[in-house]
């Protein structure tokens, strides 16, 4: 898929994890990057960073999307 069908497709998985309010606090709360067709959450504690993977996979459930999980770390 090309980065830029990506990018919309995957805006709606941006959107719900902006709406979590966990992530590292940089002036503003952060808790994810999208790049071309990576995903990277990220929290300091495990508790958030589970809450952010429930949203990853309810997304991934209701928009038919599989994630690599070989990849990550």
């Amino acid at each position: 898929m090309s980065p830029f069908l990506f990018a919309v497709y995957i805006d709606d998985l941006s959107v719900q994890l902006q709406s979590v309010i966990v992530g590292c606090r940089l002036i503003i709360i952060i808790n994810h990057f999208l790049f071309a067709d990576d995903v990277i959450i990220f929290f300091p504690s495990a508790n958030g960073l589970q809450e952010l993977l429930d949203v990853c996979t309810s997304f991934a459930q209701s928009h038919n999307v599989v994630f690599n999980t070989t990849k990550s770390q």
